[in-house]
């Protein structure tokens, strides 16, 4: 006996079989905001991930002590475009960073860079820089940009979050604006990496026509 054998390719509905269909993104108004003066409706708020007990509300403020997995999170993943902004207060002063994510989804309870999403951070990547990254289930360093950061004193960051445009503020001077499509929507959080530090009034809003301002010239592709 002799069988014969059909060698084609797959058709479009064999090949649909191998995809995994992505629920669109229901887009949710972003409304957030965290004094910490209520420790209490602070810890309902948040999702703690990772070393639970390096992080504590306490005094106002959410307190990290100093470790290499530690992130909170708070906010919806369907949240797209807004502006999220928190102030952050160093209380050592090693060789590592601290920071705000934004655009946060899939955030694991293991290690600090198992997450997806932004990130920008203050403190030390080699020298004192505000560092720019974002994780995907490990650490992707985008760029860092020269600044001194001294222990005990507040720092207010903000990001404004515009489709594919994102600016970043430090105690409300631009530090970068540029284009990135890799992370659309997700929620905030903040993440430490071998430093103790402090999170204090924390707000997310919708972006304003003032916020967008930001942007106007920016060139999306270098001449």
């Amino acid at each position: 006996d002799t069988t014969a054998f059909e060698v084609r390719n797959l058709t479009a509905d064999e090949l649909a079989l191998f995809e995994e269909e992505e629920e669109p993104i229901v887009p949710e108004v972003a409304n957030f905001a965290d004094d910490f003066e209520d420790a209490t409706a602070s810890a309902a708020k948040w999702r703690l991930c990772g070393d639970k007990s390096s992080m504590n509300f306490a005094d106002g403020k959410l307190a990290f002590a100093a470790s290499t997995n530690v992130k909170a999170v708070a906010g919806s993943e369907n949240w797209t475009d807004y502006v999220a902004e928190v102030t952050l207060n160093l209380q050592s002063a090693r060789s590592n960073n601290v920071g705000l994510m934004y655009r946060v989804t899939d955030v694991s309870e293991n290690g600090s860079d198992n997450y997806y999403g932004y990130y920008v951070g203050i403190g030390k990547s080699g020298t004192s820089c505000m560092i720019l990254g974002y994780g995907a289930n490990g650490w992707h360093q985008m760029k860092t940009i020269p600044h001194e950061f001294e222990v005990g004193v507040d720092y207010r960051i903000k990001v404004v979050l515009s489709g594919d445009r994102i600016a970043i503020y430090l105690d409300d001077n631009l530090m970068s604006v540029f284009y990135d499509d890799l992370y659309d929507h997700g929620m905030i959080g903040l993440r430490g990496y071998g430093e103790a530090f402090t999170a204090d009034d924390i707000v997310v809003r919708p972006v304003t026509d003032e916020d967008l301002k930001v942007f106007d010239g920016l060139k999306r592709y270098v001449d």
